[in-house]
């Protein structure tokens, strides 16, 4: 199974999900708010819904009765005495999108923990106690460490001089120079996988996002490379990262899988919000990138499409819809007038960037195609998926130029070196394959190391 599906398009693979029965609950007595149903909410409900720890999706805050009953933007979260008609209800028993919590990302509500809330809505939402001074404070994630099986190439990206390879494998960020095969610098996520990268356009920065952040790190051409900044544009997992060509803005595409998508505009400078497009999809947001001329943003996401942003102020310039599954990359030809999509549906489709129109639709793998990108300087085209094939294709007519093998998992992510002679892809079990474009010939393999044995973790 696709590690990168399972992680954050799980609504891509798996059925809609099946509502929760409710049971018979022998018991006469009256629920109340903070005995009977904060446990509840606490334990599955606050890593979301807690605005005290620094979080409220959908300014849903759940941590008080009073909170509970105001509701967040969509409306009130619940309604006295009708547990059927109450958002709350219907979302956390999966009878409504998006469900509460997302899939992959918390325990649903047991049957009879669902019964009981709706029996205390039924009842008249009784308030109890309220528990804010007991909650006024930041709740934190546990993490857990990762596996160390778990390594998948989430993202390649070569450096603007064509000198560096950048790979974010499993809770890391490796740079390698491809100049004389050393290692520059590896940068830690402790036990976050690793999702995005983006070089500045001068090559003195690389971004990189995990859960609730962003990291730029300094790589110099010599010397040692500094701490990374951090900074929080997000309150999900930063999926998408993408500069503006002149280097001053840098974008980010987050989300709530099955709930909505989020795209948000940086200040390189200083790191300040520039702007925020907050339902720029319906779910989440999977691909990023500017067109070369810096006037359009394009992005992609789990809800099938494909967005045309005005970069200036994001207004919504075009939508392109034709995939039947998630959109899982894109990448703009170097004219700024056509745009690649790459889908779970397995196909790679080009659209024209004035009129939306679809110049082809080419489904020549056979699983999904996870990324795309256009070669530079050239009319064509390139694809990883799901088959263990990269691909690359035709820009004018549609047709297979050369097949890249060697690949021994699902392949996840792509990159082209900025002169187009070069190709990177990463896979789902942490390698990375460098091949010459035009000889098609495997240049070299990046391995990921070994997982400890047994007597080395001792």
């Amino acid at each position: 199974m696709n590690v990168l599906l399972l992680i954050f398009w799980p609504a891509l693979i798996v059925g809609e999900p099946a509502p929760i029965p409710l049971v018979e609950i022998n018991s006469s007595a009256r629920f109340v708010f903070d005995r009977d149903i904060f446990p509840i909410v606490e334990s599955k409900c606050l890593t979301c819904h807690d605005k005290a720890g620094g979080l409220a999706e959908g300014d849903l805050d759940l941590t008080t009765w009073a909170s509970i009953t105001q509701g967040g933007k969509h409306g009130p979260a619940v309604q006295a005495g009708q547990g059927e008609a109450s958002l709350a209800f219907l979302r956390s028993s999966r009878r409504l999108k998006p469900i509460m919590p997302p899939d992959g990302e918390g325990e649903p509500l047991s049957s009879e923990e669902l019964t009981k809330f709706k029996i205390w809505i039924d009842q008249g939402a009784l308030p109890g106690a309220d528990l804010q001074p007991a909650l006024s404070r930041k709740r934190e994630i546990v993490w857990e460490a990762l596996p160390t099986t778990l390594q998948p190439v989430l993202a390649v990206a070569f450096s603007p001089d064509g000198t560096k390879l950048a790979i974010a494998r499993g809770n890391r960020v490796i740079v390698e120079s491809l100049s004389d095969g050393s290692r520059i610098a590896t940068f830690s996520a402790e036990q976050d996988l690793v999702s995005s990268l983006a070089w500045s356009p001068d090559g003195q920065q690389l971004a990189w996002g995990g859960h609730g952040h962003v990291r730029l790190g300094q790589i110099p051409s010599d010397g040692l490379p500094a701490e990374p900044i951090t900074f929080e544009p997000v309150t999900e997992r930063a999926v998408a990262l993408a500069f503006s060509p002149d280097g001053s803005r840098l974008a980010v595409g987050a989300g709530v899988p099955s709930g909505r998508g989020e795209i948000s505009i940086w200040s390189r400078a200083d790191h300040t919000e520039i702007l925020r497009l907050n339902e720029a999809h319906s779910d989440l947001v999977t691909g990023l990138a500017y067109s070369p001329d810096g006037q359009m943003l394009a992005s992609c996401g789990a809800d099938k499409f494909v967005k045309l942003f005005r970069a200036s102020d994001g207004f919504l310039v075009r939508s392109l819809e034709g995939h039947t599954a998630g959109v899982l990359g894109i990448g703009w030809s170097g004219d700024s007038k056509q745009i690649a999509s790459a889908s779970a549906d397995g196909t790679l489709k080009l659209w024209h960037a004035d009129s939306g129109e679809q110049a082809f639709s080419q489904n020549d793998h056979r699983l999904e195609v996870t990324s795309t990108h256009f070669r530079p300087g050239r009319r064509e085209i390139v694809t990883t998926s799901g088959d263990r094939l990269v691909r690359l294709w035709n820009a004018e007519d549609s047709k297979p130029i050369r097949v890249y093998q060697g690949s021994q998992d699902f392949l996840l992510s792509s990159d082209f070196s900025s002169d187009g002679t070069r190709l990177a892809a990463g896979s789902q079990n942490g390698e990375v394959y460098l091949w010459n474009v035009d000889e098609g010939t495997l240049l070299r393999t990046f391995a990921p190391p070994a997982p400890p044995t047994a007597s080395t973790e001792k």
